[in-house]
């Protein structure tokens, strides 16, 4: 054998391993992938894994199968093919000789011999052609045994066998598995034990209800079956037959649904609803003609308009299911153009017509008649008439109000203003409804960016234009108003004048009030002997009552005259925040003269005069209203006290300010007159040229001179005016009931005055250095009596309350004491007869009694005048107090014991209420004493929790059920009373605060949300319904009421205090809220014009209903219409 034939029975070898490798892997790739395909299929047809889980399977198997396609079947392919080098020779004689025990190497050694690059020898020639001849018996093709695969394919064929049998268990496991695995990105839901068959058809009318009908298929059927519809679930109803039904009341979209039961989903369902050919969307193009000016309009689903003449109308109909379209009026019929589901038509109106819009398909025309109508109208030029109202309390406002009307509209409504010497104006554009031809308008103007300083003017008018571009626009004009800013004199004398008006409406009012009372005293006195009224009584009453009704009137006007007063103190900075809460305390009083009960008493009084002429019980009601003008006499005379007190502290505290920016303003002057002295003392003769320039700054100088004098006499007369208002507050003083100790200032007055008299002579004599140091003298002799000015006063209000304090601590002793005299009278007097002398020493002591009331009410009234703290409420107490005890006396006198022991408890009860009001007064004045001080009072703001309060609560509550078992009496009762209304009345005020914490918290979450803040409401509520009952309480145990009433009371707090506590919890444990953007505060308008801004605010809300889509025509009849009516009633 050859070489070459040798080499070709090896690659025949090496054809044959590779045709043999690619049989092992194909069938071992088989086996492999297919097991393990086999394991996830398994396992995937039992748990139906989700996306994924099966995402990783797919993986696994895609990265299995490329492995044994490209390493066990491509690989093995491109050897066989020789495109991949397989197998050396020497490799193919290596595994030749394994298989062969007789080759062994010698293959290999021929290959080695063979490839030799040496000579070949005789001997090396013969050595090859023996190897050659040994080797040519054997084939090598006989090394590599198909046979081994034997066991491959025998795995191969038992995995295919299982996949049978699984298959023919199970037919669509393998298939479906492997789908899902497949598709791993797709949601596949694991199938039911039963089946959904839906039994109606999936077609539906627009507008119309619907029914679904589901039967259920399968061995295990649920009992409930859900309609799951675009994120809803219904549940379907169960019918006697085993049917699932469903109804909509009205389907109009296509839906896409579901059906739902124990866990099991159906497939997805789309139900299709088709719309009956009629009307979906009407659209309206209006193109007015030119000459009106009108902008052409669109206008939606409105068939119905007013059009000028001429007007070009376009109709764009959507519709549904609609094939054709037809327009007619009368009997004239147009076809509409076509384009799919919309239908157009034009015409150009001259005349007004009625309309008919029908649409038609195959099947049916619209259900219902489209019939509207057209009306044609013709043209008209602007108007405006402007009303301009400064505010004169702040001067910091305009407000701008009036109507504009043209026949189409308006293009723009704007408010040109210039300041002052300024020749151009600005403008400002005011909101205007240009498609509204009569229009309301009203503009606030805020004049703060306008830094307007004293003696500024401005100067204003309005101006509108119309929408008629043939004619230019035409525009219209308001006169011109001018607003001049008052200087700061005028501002003080505005602000005097007004103080000045309030005192003398309030003395007026009091002096009115007095003779009233007069009156009411003379017509008791005249009626005290008559059975019957005559005309002349009847006709004095009625007058009476109409003066208190002028009387009331006037009141109200002194409240918004003091209020006014106010605002204007309060924007000019005119007074402390101390004195304008004084000045809030006041104006409380005086709103609070005028009580709903007085006018009931008035109205009660006309109804008896009407009803019948009884004496008697006119005499009563003349005798209550009697008591009730004397309470109001009073509380006016202290609202004067009380006014005077704060226009003199008010007064005190301006002045001194005054004369503070007076040392400033001399301390200024000072400084720039030493500047000019000093260049007095460079001499203009002795200069050399270099000076040249500093002598002219020197004659510059000189001429300021004037200028200096003429401001040093400003000084010298505002001074002048300081020390007649230090007068006028003297006086002022001096008219209080209670003078206050103020110093005298003569003695510095007289220092200032001295220098100020002597600088002028100084300046005059050109000695600028001698008038400059005079001038920082009085300047600082003008800031120490500033000084001491507001030291007196803080000195007068520290002096003042002590005093006050001192005297509402007396005042309540003797209240108390008044209280226990009175209780020892009702013990004693039930145990004297009538005619047992005792009787009448009982008498005269009830007779002492009323006397040492009476001084408890002078003081107690003197201190009201100074003390804005004690309530209205206080001093008609003490009213109540004085009408018993009187009413009692007579009783007594009278010997009729029963009636004069229910006085002298009645009058006991307001002594008790009454010493609990002024309780709280006194621990306001302690509280205000301790700021005035900085010292807030020890235990300040330790504020008790409402648990807490709760348990001090049964733990009164328990005092009482004991004191009420116990069986004490006497006065051994009524100190243990006591202590436990003073132990209610803290709790109570406890209760109050807390309950005012919770309004103002709730009144700092409102704003957006109206829900926010209602846990806090409600836990206010409860503790003001506890509140309200231990009120009652108080009155109960200082009257000695140890009733079964008042300990049930005691519970029924106790409940409101726990569900106020709930309340409370929830409000915490709610989710957080979103924080609040601060809003600005609006400026508070002066009454009047409030009242007009009401009044027009109220027509325009009226005119308001006035339907948007009316034309132009239509809307100018209306607001006419309304206009005229607002006219009549005004």
């Amino acid at each position: 054998m050859s070489i070459t034939n040798l080499k070709a029975n090896i690659i025949r070898f090496k054809r044959k391993f590779h045709v043999n490798q690619l049989i092992r892997g194909s069938l071992v790739s088989l086996i492999l992938f297919g097991a393990i395909w086999l394991i996830f299929s398994l396992l995937e047809g039992y748990f139906w894994f989700g996306q994924p889980a099966r995402l990783v399977i797919f993986s696994i198997l895609l990265i299995l199968l490329l492995y044994f396609v490209v390493f066990r079947i491509l690989i093995p392919i491109s050897k066989i093919i020789q495109i991949n080098r397989g197998l050396t020779d020497h490799q193919s004689a290596i595994l030749i000789g394994q298989h062969f025990p007789e080759i062994q190497d010698k293959l290999l050694n021929l290959l080695q011999l063979s490839e030799s690059n040496t000579q070949q020898s005789s001997l090396l020639l013969a050595a090859i052609e023996q190897k050659q001849s040994e080797l040519k018996i054997f084939d090598f093709n006989e090394a590599v045994d198909f046979r081994v695969n034997k066991k491959y394919l025998f795995y191969a064929t038992a995995l295919i066998a299982i996949v049978l049998c699984v298959s023919f268990i199970s037919p669509g496991l393998f298939s479906s598995s492997s789908a899902r695995i497949v598709q791993f990105n797709k949601p596949f839901e694991k199938p039911a034990p039963f089946t959904f068959n839906l039994q109606s058809d999936l077609i539906a009318f627009k507008g119309d209800s619907y029914e679904l009908k589901v039967d259920l298929d399968g061995e295990s059927l649920p009992n409930e079956v859900f309609l799951l519809d675009n994120n809803q679930k219904f549940r379907l109803n169960k019918s006697n037959d085993g049917q699932f039904i469903f109804k909509y009341p009205s389907i109009s979209n296509d839906k896409t649904i579901r059906f739902s039961a124990a866990g099991f989903d159906s497939k997805l369902y789309t139900i299709n609803v088709i719309n009956r050919p009629e009307l979906r969307d009407l659209s309206v193009k209006i193109d007015y003609p030119e000459y009106t000016g009108l902008k052409d309009e669109s206008r939606s689903n409105t068939g119905s308009f007013i059009v000028a003449e001429g007007t070009k109308i376009t109709w764009d109909i959507s519709s549904s299911d609609a094939e054709k379209g037809f327009f007619i009026v009368d009997s004239d019929t147009s076809n509409m153009l076509a384009n799919g589901d919309h239908f157009e038509f034009s015409r150009v109106i001259k005349n007004s017509l009625q309309y008919e819009i029908a649409l038609s398909n195959q099947y049916a025309k619209n259900k219902s008649q489209i019939v509207y109508d057209v009306s044609v109208i013709k043209d008209l030029s602007p108007i405006i008439d402007a009303t301009y109202l400064p505010d004169t309390v702040s001067y910091k406002s305009i407000l701008f109000t009036g109507t504009i009307e043209d026949d189409y509209g308006f293009t723009s409504l704007k408010l040109f203003y210039k300041r002052n010497e300024n020749n151009s104006y600005k403008v400002i554009k005011l909101p205007v409804d240009k498609s509204q031809q009569n229009q309301e308008f009203y503009f606030q103007w805020d004049l703060d960016s306008l830094n307007l300083t004293s003696q500024d003017y401005l100067e204003v008018f309005a101006q509108v234009s119309d929408n008629d571009q043939i004619n230019g626009f035409k525009s219209t004009q308001t006169q011109k108003f001018i607003l001049r800013m008052p200087s700061d004199k005028e501002i003080e004398s505005m602000i005097s004048d007004k103080s000045d008006e309030s005192q003398s409406k309030l003395d007026d009012a009091e002096s009115k009030a007095e003779e009233i009372n007069e009156r009411l005293k003379d017509l008791e006195d005249r009626l005290r002997n008559k059975k019957e009224l005559d005309w002349q009584d009847k006709k004095l009453i009625e007058d009476i009552i109409k003066d208190k009704e002028k009387l009331s009137k006037e009141i109200e006007e002194l409240a918004d005259k003091h209020q006014e007063l106010m605002d204007s103190q309060k924007e000019f900075n005119k007074q402390s925040e101390k004195l304008q809460k004084k000045a809030e305390q006041l104006q409380n009083l005086i709103e609070e003269v005028l009580d709903e009960e007085t006018k009931k008493l008035y109205d009660e009084l006309q109804k008896l005069l009407k009803e019948q002429d009884n004496t008697d019980k006119v005499l009563e009601e003349l005798s209550k209203i009697k008591n009730s003008e004397k309470n109001m006499e009073k509380e006016l005379e202290r609202a004067l006290e009380l006014f005077k007190r704060l226009k003199l502290e008010t007064g005190i505290e301006q002045t001194a300010q005054k004369l503070e920016k007076l040392a400033e303003k001399q301390d200024d002057l000072a400084d720039e007159t030493k500047a000019e002295s000093i260049l007095d003392e460079i001499d203009p003769k002795t200069e050399s040229a270099e000076n040249k320039e500093s002598n002219q700054s020197y004659e510059d100088q000189q001429s300021t001179q004037s200028d200096i004098e003429k401001q040093q006499e400003e000084i010298n007369q505002e001074f002048q005016e300081i020390q007649e208002q230090l007068d006028s507050l003297e006086q002022l003083n001096q008219e209080l009931k209670n003078p206050e100790p103020m110093e005298d200032f003569q003695q510095e007055e007289k220092d200032i005055e001295q220098k100020l008299d002597e600088i002028p002579q100084d300046l005059q004599n050109q000695q600028k250095k001698k008038a400059g140091q005079k001038m920082k003298n009085a300047g600082q002799k003008m800031k120490n009596m500033a000084s001491n000015m507001q030291e007196m006063q803080m000195g007068m209000e520290m002096t003042m309350m002590q005093e006050n304090l001192d005297h509402l601590r007396d005042i309540l002793d003797n209240l108390i004491k008044l209280s226990f005299e009175q209780e020892n009278i009702i013990d004693d007097i039930k145990d004297v007869q009538q005619i047992d002398p005792r009787f009448i020493e009982l008498s005269q002591e009830q007779l002492q009694l009323i006397s040492n009331a009476e001084v408890i009410e002078d003081s107690l009234l003197s201190l009201a005048s100074r003390v804005a703290q004690i309530s209205s409420f206080v001093t008609r107490e003490v009213g109540q107090i004085n009408e018993h005890l009187d009413n009692a006396m007579n009783e007594l006198r009278e010997r009729n014991k029963g009636k004069a022991a229910s006085h002298q408890q009645f009058a006991m009860t307001s002594m008790n209420n009454l010493a609990l009001l002024l309780d709280d007064v006194m621990q306001q004045m302690q509280m205000a004493m301790s700021e005035a001080m900085g010292n807030p009072q020890k235990g300040q703001g330790q504020k008790k929790s409402l648990p807490n309060m709760q348990q001090m609560q049964e733990q009164l509550s328990d005092q009482i059920q004991q004191l009420k078992s116990s069986g004490k009496s006497g006065r051994e009762l009524s100190e243990e009373l006591a202590k436990l209304a003073a132990e209610q009345a803290e709790l109570r005020r406890q209760m109050e605060s807390m309950q005012q914490q919770l309004a103002g918290q709730k009144a700092g979450k409102e704003g957006g949300n109206g829900e926010e803040g209602g846990n806090g409401s409600d836990a206010g509520d409860k503790l003001g319904e506890a509140i309200k009952q231990m009120e009652q309480n108080e009155i109960d145990l200082v009257n000695k009421r140890l009733t079964q009433q008042l300990i049930d009371r005691q519970q029924e707090i106790l409940t409101r205090m726990l569900e106020a506590e709930e309340s409370m919890r929830e409000q915490k444990e709610s989710p957080e809220r979103e924080g609040e953007t601060a809003s600005p505060k609006n400026r508070k308008l002066p009454p009047a014009i409030e009242e007009y801004l009401k009044a027009k605010k109220e027509e325009i809300e009226l005119l308001k209903t006035i339907p948007l889509d009316l034309n132009p025509f239509y809307k100018k009849e209306v607001n006419d219409y309304f206009r005229r009516l607002s006219g009549e009633e005004q």
